[in-house]
């Protein structure tokens, strides 16, 4: 699936698509919040509370 499709998917409700939009940047997005914050933990909580904000703009 192209960026564009799961970006119009998840805008759709469908977690399916946003669990692969997860899949695609998850990673990075710990690592970039590991990097800021310096705990496992902390970082963790970044990466799920920015990918909820995401949740919640997309499909409003």
């Amino acid at each position: 699936m192209e960026h564009t499709e799961i970006i119009m998917k998840c805008q759709q409700n469908d977690t399916h698509a946003f669990a692969e939009l997860y899949k695609l940047y998850g990673q990075k997005a710990f690592r970039t919040a590991f990097f800021i914050a310096g705990n496992k933990q902390i970082a963790e909580d970044i990466v799920q509370e920015a990918f909820t904000q995401c949740f919640c703009k997309l499909i409003a």
